[in-house]
């Protein structure tokens, strides 16, 4: 039972694209969409939330290149 419940605390969520091919349009749609737990992924640039509406734990990372 201990390995089950190590296993399932090391789940993580979906990886979500701003820009390119079959992205996002902009950072709003990707948090939109997310879930708590996942990491969207943004290309080099400003991007922009309304503070306010900020209520899901998501990790936002920057995409190299």
């Amino acid at each position: 039972m201990f390995g089950w419940l190590f296993l399932a605390g090391l789940a993580w969520g979906a990886e979500l694209r701003v820009g390119g091919s079959g992205g996002f349009g902009d950072l709003q749609a990707a948090y939109a969409a997310a879930a708590a737990g996942d990491t969207i992924l943004i290309p080099q640039g400003v991007h922009t939330l309304p503070a306010g509406n900020l209520t899901k734990p998501v990790t936002v990372r920057a995409l190299q290149g």
